[in-house]
């Protein structure tokens, strides 16, 4: 079987079969676990919220503040059960909030953490934990909505939400009519797109 010779002198050879074909094997790896592996991947959890009204109430807001942009591939609710509420309950995505009381008014900052356990790499982002009662200003409105009846665990795909340098997105929950005690937690699953940092899959 003819083979291809490696130009740099390794004397390793790829094999060529007889229907001209390269022989070779192939390891395919999604791109968030790639960047996992390089420490560029990160989870953001709010842990648990109690919400004690029926009105809509910001719980998680992340403003990319680095150079790269940042990756949303998914976003998880953990819902618990509700006193006095019942209907239909909203968890709503905001697109680009500019203002509101958790970002003006002492936001509580959240931590993120590094996917790769060995890693030191850190997010350059604003990321803050709302409550009850928290709001947002923006004129993009709301880019995904959920609705939901009851306690759940839901991790919702979103594809890949992108976050350039300078924009935002925000998370809210509106309890179920009558609610007067709630618990939620929002949680994040994303990524810094690091090609610029010499990181390339």
């Amino acid at each position: 079987m003819p083979t291809i010779n490696d130009s740099t002198g390794s004397n390793i050879g790829a094999k060529v079969n007889t229907k001209n074909q390269l022989v070779g094997m192939n390891v395919s790896l999604d791109i968030e676990s790639y960047y996992s592996e390089h420490g560029h991947s990160y989870n953001i959890n709010t842990r648990a919220i109690t919400l004690t009204s029926a009105n809509e109430s910001q719980l998680l807001y992340i403003e990319n503040t680095g150079a790269n942009p940042i990756v949303i591939k998914s976003l998880f609710y953990l819902i618990g059960t509700s006193t006095g509420g019942s209907g239909d309950m909203y968890i709503s995505v905001y697109r680009n909030p500019t203002a509101g009381t958790i970002i003006d008014s002492t936001p509580t900052t959240l931590d993120h953490f590094n996917r790769n356990f060995g890693s030191p790499n850190t997010l350059t982002a604003n990321i803050y934990k709302g409550g009850e009662g928290e709001t947002v200003t923006t004129s993009d409105g709301v880019a995904i909505e959920s609705i939901f009846t009851g306690p759940s665990r839901a991790a919702i795909s979103v594809g890949a939400i992108i976050i350039p340098r300078g924009s935002s997105i925000s998370v809210s929950c509106t309890p179920q009519s009558g609610n007067s005690n709630m618990d939620i937690e929002i949680a994040a699953s994303l990524y810094e797109d690091a090609f610029d940092l010499g990181v390339q899959p």
